[in-house]
């Protein structure tokens, strides 16, 4: 079950880094930040779908941790930027505390 939160969660944040207003995507830091999160987004689901094929080796678990925790430095920087669509903030916020507590919750 929590793996599958895990990956609701990394939709949510997918679907944020997709999002921008017309402010937003006039800025190149932006814009390369927003890049930069989409790539970090999908290798953590590249990574997710490989560990929860076989959850009990390390090497995956530790690249699904690794991944995770690229995703949740560039989400942060999309909000430290305020790179990220008006409203949607406090939700980024959660995720990424969501996101950080199952990387906290991983044992590999």
């Amino acid at each position: 079950m929590k793996l599958f939160k895990i990956l609701i969660l990394s939709t949510f944040v997918l679907f944020l880094s997709c999002s921008s207003d017309d402010d937003n995507s006039s800025s190149n830091n932006c814009t390369e930040l927003q890049a930069e999160l989409n790539v970090a987004t999908d290798n953590m689901l590249a990574a997710f779908g490989a560990y929860t094929q076989d959850v009990s080796n390390s090497e995956l678990c530790n690249a699904y941790a690794d991944a995770l925790m690229v995703r949740i430095e560039k989400a942060q920087a999309m909000l430290d930027a305020n790179c990220l669509p008006a409203g949607t903030t406090a939700s980024t916020e959660q995720a990424i505390m969501e996101d950080q507590e199952s990387l906290n919750g991983l044992d590999c």
